[in-house]
């Protein structure tokens, strides 16, 4: 591999890793979050870690033992998740927003190669 093509290789690897972080910032909370083994103690209350399946962001949780209430929480991104403040983005790679790139996603898509939805049971009265 030369070096115009490793340089290619990475902006595909990076604009890829963009477009993975986009999914988990558009509309608030898109983080497809597991649990983990707490990786923490903290001095009161109960831990608790989950890491998104696709960001691999990582969210830590203190919560009141007795009552559940949330006392803290932080999270953890991965390098290249967040943008820096006035961060220029290359012309062809430019989103415009989230929200237009997923439009555009919407839009591009094919309503056939879908699932339909499952419907929900109704429990009787």
């Amino acid at each position: 591999m030369n070096l115009e093509e490793k340089a290619l290789l990475d902006r595909q690897v990076g604009r890829a890793k963009q477009l993975v972080y986009l999914d988990c910032r558009v509309g608030g909370e898109r983080h497809n979050w597991h649990e983990c083994a707490p990786d923490f103690k903290p001095d009161y209350g109960l831990p608790s870690v989950f890491q998104c399946n696709r960001c691999l962001c990582i969210k830590r949780i203190v919560q009141a033992a007795q009552t559940g209430e949330i006392l803290g929480e932080s999270r953890e991104y991965p390098e290249g998740y967040l943008m820096k403040h006035g961060e220029d983005v290359p012309k062809d790679e430019k989103l415009i927003s989230s929200n237009a790139v997923r439009v555009a996603r919407l839009k591009s898509r094919k309503v056939k190669d879908l699932p339909t939805v499952v419907p929900l049971k109704k429990e009787e009265t």
